[in-house]
Formats: structure tokens, C-alpha cells, sequence
């Protein structure tokens, strides 16, 4: 994003009155589009963009997306007829492990706001402290009222660390609640219609080298098909619930994805 682009999006905000300060506000009736929607709120530095704009929410999702710097996979360049110094390969970004899903059930029903009744949502992007700040108040179809808060961050000083606190509250009754926090890599990622960018991103550009999980941590190790890149990304939790929190972790040997679900 240039710096006019910047300037007239906060401009726009301003004029919205949504930007406040050193915060950023999106409340549930919001009227923004879904580049605004998205780009604001997603956190990053130039090492790491940790984008997608309804993780904490279950689905649905909007795009989501993990990109390092400097991480790309080779594609060939075809020609019709071939010439002089033409290039032979192109090069593209890739999709990378994903750490930030969230996934939540409350008495066994899926959070999703396309059901139930959301009661209120809120974004705050805080520009003082360098985080996201998410909440949303939801009923489930079954009458279970919950808050859900969370925060999202990327590290200044450890550029390739990213951080999430995922918190959930009963507000109308005890619940049973399963969260699940996955590592995920070759993530499906929505069709974008007649977008001819799309064909050139390769179908599942990892390469699985090496997986772990160990309590509550997990491990995957990827390399590109082509390019030859290494990609490893690892995760860890502190978990705080009741007594009888009871805490699993799998990683499946195909396909591997980490799962560590906390009820």
C-alpha cells in the first residue's frame, strides 16, 4: 500500500469517524467495505503480515493469509513463440503455514456467526500498544450467550514471532467450551472468480519435511517445490480454565495439522 493510498484510507476513516486518537474502531454496523474491512486490521511488519479479518469470529472468513518476506515459489513462463533474453520462470508469493486459527464450540455447537444472534462486535486497532483488539457477544441457536475477546499481535523486536490471547466467557449460564488452535499449511484458500492472478499461485506450493505435537506445542516444516525455500513454524500455549481443563494435542501424518483443543 503506497503512502497516499494510506493517507486517503485514514482519511476516509476520519471522515467516518472511526479513528480516534491512537485507535482505530470498526463496531458491527459498520459501513466499510471489505478492503477496509480487511487491510486495516490486519497486523504486520515487513518480515510478516498476519492477514485475514474474521479469525477470532469462527466463519465465516472473509481471505484469509500468512506471508513472510522474501518467501516466493518458482513457476515456469510460458511463451506462444520464445525470444532473445526472455525470462523462463516467474516468481510468485505463497500462502504460508497458518498459527492463527481459532476454532470455538460451545455445548458442542460450531461458533459461527452466520447462526445464532451476534449481540454486538467490536475492532480496535490500537495504534499506541501495536495490537488488535477483537470482542463479540453472541448467542448460539441453542440460547448459550457467550463473549468472546481476543488480541493480535506481531512483535517489533522479535520480527518473526506473532502472538494471539483468545479468551471466552459465559455470560448467561455455565457452558462446556472446546477451543482448538491449529498449524495449518496449504490452507484452501476461497475462489476469487475470473481473478487471472489466482492461476498463477500454485495449488499446494509446501512440501511437508517434518512434523511435531508435544503437549502444547506444535511444529511444521515445509520446503517449496521449486524454489527450494525452507519454512518452519512453530506454536506453543498457555492454557488457564477450571480444574477439569483437560488439554490434547494431535498431529496427523498426512496432510499434518496441529490441533490442540482445550475443553
Amino acid at each position: 500500500m503506497s503512502i497516499s493510498t494510506l493517507g486517503y484510507a485514514l482519511l476516509t476513516l476520519l471522515a467516518r469517524g472511526l479513528l480516534s486518537g491512537y485507535d482505530l474502531a470498526l463496531r458491527q454496523n459498520s459501513t466499510l467495505t471489505s478492503w477496509h474491512r480487511r487491510s486495516p486490521f490486519s497486523p504486520s511488519l515487513m518480515d510478516i503480515s498476519d492477514y485475514g479479518a474474521t479469525s477470532m469470529r469462527g466463519n465465516p472468513y472473509v481471505l484469509p493469509g500468512t506471508y513472510l518476506n522474501s518467501v516466493y515459489e518458482s513457476l515456469p513462463l510460458p511463451y506462444v513463440e520464445g525470444g532473445y533474453g526472455y525470462p523462463e520462470s516467474r516468481q510468485t508469493v505463497i500462502n504460508v503455514t497458518n498459527g492463527k486459527l481459532m476454532r470455538l464450540l460451545v455445548d458442542d455447537e460450531p461458533f459461527d456467526v452466520r447462526y445464532g444472534v451476534v449481540q454486538e462486535h467490536k475492532r480496535v486497532l490500537d495504534f499506541r500498544d501495536g495490537v488488535l483488539r477483537r470482542s463479540v457477544g453472541w448467542t448460539s441457536p441453542t440460547g448459550r450467550t457467550i463473549k468472546v475477546s481476543s488480541v493480535r499481535m506481531v512483535s517489533f523486536t522479535q520480527r518473526a514471532i506473532a502472538a494471539i490471547s483468545y479468551e471466552v466467557e459465559p455470560l448467561d449460564a455455565p457452558v462446556s467450551v472446546v477451543v482448538q488452535s491449529e498449524l495449518v499449511a496449504n490452507e484452501a484458500l476461497p475462489d476469487l472468480g475470473g481473478d487471472p492472478r489466482v492461476s498463477a499461485v500454485p495449488e499446494s506450493p509446501l512440501v511437508s519435511e517434518e512434523h511435531l505435537a508435544e503437549n502444547t506445542a506444535g511444529l511444521l516444516v515445509h520446503h517449496t517445490r521449486a524454489s527450494g525455500l525452507r519454512i518452519g513454524a512453530a506454536m506453543d500455549h498457555r492454557v488457564e480454565g477450571p480444574p477439569r481443563t483437560i488439554i490434547e494435542s494431535q498431529s496427523p501424518p498426512i496432510s499434518p495439522v496441529y490441533s490442540s483443543p482445550h475443553s
